[in-house]
């Protein structure tokens, strides 16, 4: 599956596919909350250059002469107008360069949510992995990475116009909610056509919350899904300088031959998975509350991927919080997916 691709200090651009930027983007998620593919190569939106010719020769001086009074006011009105169009310009170019962009997500409704945050047992062990390759990747760090509260740590950063990142969040919400509760969760989708599967409907992580008392949840939307300015999209989160160097470390070769891709996830240093875990064409032509609705059916196909999908991140995370809770470590089909993992399967 092909992979998205970010570039540092740029704006993410609509070439068809999910790539991430970390340019200048503000409001990074506060720590233990969730506020906060593959293949968009995001280019900086760079203006033309500004080039000064000499000017050959001056114009003849004009004679000044006395204005009747109304076209003296007029020109300072259009003076004035002039300049407050140039302040406004900027402003906007200010914004979107500081990364104060804004998301489009709508409220989730309870049905939704409640149909994705509370999978059955029965579910995971009926599904297993849902036919699905292992997507986390071994670091061989000896440390578990903990957070400032001082938990195991999972970081994810993504974007919302990413197709990839939309897939990985249905699986990520599933995996989190044995762990923990979300709050405020809101719906979204990644962005329309060029892009690579348009539409896909997921969730969004800008805004939301996320509480555990075995874990801390870090997640990073870096653009939005609304077309801003020059075919890019516009700036929502910008990851922190801790943040920042977990990507630049794991983010990059040999866990990916396009450093900077996304979604990245890094589970407690012990585990990478970058793009998703299962494609997003198994959600196409479906509404969230399908979706969500059919997670009681382990025999349906997004089921199979985003309960599969989810069962290995389930596994990755008994692995950092010391197999608790019990009563999802110790559940099928997680057991047998460690073994595998510890063989590097």
């Amino acid at each position: 599956m092909a992979k998205p691709k970010r570039s540092q200090r740029q704006a993410a651009t609509r070439t068809g596919n999910g790539v991430r930027s970390a340019g200048a983007n503000t409001r990074a998620a506060p720590a233990g909350t969730g506020a906060t593919a593959a293949n968009d190569r995001p280019d900086r939106i760079t203006p033309a250059a500004n080039t000064r010719t000499a000017r050959v020769g001056s114009p003849p001086r004009r004679q000044l002469t006395t204005r009747p009074w109304w076209q003296g006011r007029t020109s300072i009105i259009a003076t004035l107008v002039s300049v407050a169009l140039i302040v406004a310009f900027f402003i906007v170019l200010s914004g979107r360069g500081s990364g104060n962009g804004t998301s489009a997500a709508q409220p989730a409704p309870a049905s939704v949510v409640q149909g994705v945050t509370q999978v059955s047992p029965e579910v995971f062990s009926t599904v297993g992995t849902g036919g699905l390759s292992n997507p986390l990747q071994p670091t061989h760090e000896s440390a578990i990475l903990k957070g400032p509260s001082g938990k195991p740590l999972f970081l994810y950063v993504g974007a919302e116009f990413c197709p990839y990142c939309a897939a990985e969040r249905w699986s990520m919400i599933v995996a989190l909610s044995r762990f923990g509760t979300f709050s405020n969760l809101h719906l979204s989708t990644s962005a329309g056509a060029p892009e690579a599967y348009p539409n896909t409907p997921t969730f969004t992580f800008y805004g939301s919350s996320y509480t555990s008392q075995y874990l801390e949840f870090q997640s990073v939307e870096l653009y939005t899904n609304q077309p801003s300015g020059l075919s890019g999209y516009g700036s929502l989160q910008t990851p922190t300088k801790a943040q920042q160097q977990l990507i630049d470390k794991y983010d990059a070769p040999p866990y990916t031959q396009q450093a900077g891709a996304i979604p990245f996830l890094d589970v407690g240093n012990q585990y990478i998975e970058i793009s998703s875990g299962f494609p997003p064409s198994v959600l196409a032509g479906q509404s969230w509350e399908q979706i969500a609705s059919a997670m009681s059916n382990p025999q349906a196909p997004t089921t199979k991927a985003i309960v599969g999908n989810a069962s290995y991140l389930t596994a990755a995370l008994c692995q950092i919080t010391n197999n608790q809770p019990a009563s999802v470590c110790a559940a099928a089909p997680i057991p047998a997916i460690q073994q595998s993992m510890a063989k590097g399967k």
